[in-house]
């Protein structure tokens, strides 16, 4: 299920993020054993100034 999660949604979501938006976002798994129990998402701001084509 996480796999497809973050194939299908968390991916795609987070490269629009960083392409449309001023952010660099990042995330982390945090796992127990083999399950992953939790999702970190990082924020940093992006200095640079981005062109929308």
């Amino acid at each position: 299920m996480t796999k497809d999660l973050n194939k299908l949604l968390l991916k795609p979501a987070i490269k629009e993020l960083n392409q449309k938006s001023n952010l660099i976002v990042f995330v982390n798994t945090v796992k127990n054993s083999r399950n992953v129990i939790a999702l970190h998402f990082n924020f940093k701001e992006d200095s640079q100034i981005k062109k929308v084509i």
